[in-house]
């Protein structure tokens, strides 16, 4: 129960995916224009990680930074934000 409580409480953010960077590691942006990604390359990231990562410099070509914070969530989104 303690689980259920805990994953109903979580923030959410909201992504869409704007393609891939130099490395071919998937990349998402916010809501509000932060740009995510997945730290590593390759098929399924959505199912090898679950945290995705802030691009340096907010760029879409940049190093994945700091990773999502533990109580936020994401849910990637089709079409426009």
């Amino acid at each position: 129960m303690e689980r259920v409580v805990e994953l109903t409480f979580r923030n959410v953010i909201n992504l869409r995916f704007i393609g891939t960077d130099d490395f071919h590691r998937e990349v998402f942006v916010d809501e509000l224009g932060v740009i995510w990604k997945y730290t590593e390359p390759g098929e399924m990231p959505q199912e090898r990680h679950d945290k995705l990562y802030i691009s340096s410099s907010n760029s879409m070509d940049g190093e994945p930074e700091e990773p999502m914070a533990d109580d936020l969530d994401y849910k990637i989104l089709k079409g426009e934000l």
